[in-house]
């Protein structure tokens, strides 16, 4: 759970390379995206990061290693 720059909420499911979703974890997606909650799953870390990025969380200029 992180908390972007206008106090809205982000939730990041990082995978294993081959996870999936569960069923319940489907759910729990779609409620948190209708309740309008940035939502993202993967299993690269870049990704994760360039998401927080677009969200607002991490600031542009952070490098990943």
């Amino acid at each position: 759970m992180f908390f972007g720059p206008h106090g809205e909420v982000c939730f990041i499911e990082l995978k294993a390379e081959r996870g999936r979703l569960s069923e319940s974890q489907l759910a729990i997606k779609g409620h948190l995206e209708a309740g309008g909650h940035g939502y993202h799953c993967s299993s690269d870390y870049r990704d994760v990061v360039e998401t927080l990025m677009g969200w607002g969380v991490l600031r542009a200029g952070i490098s990943v290693q």
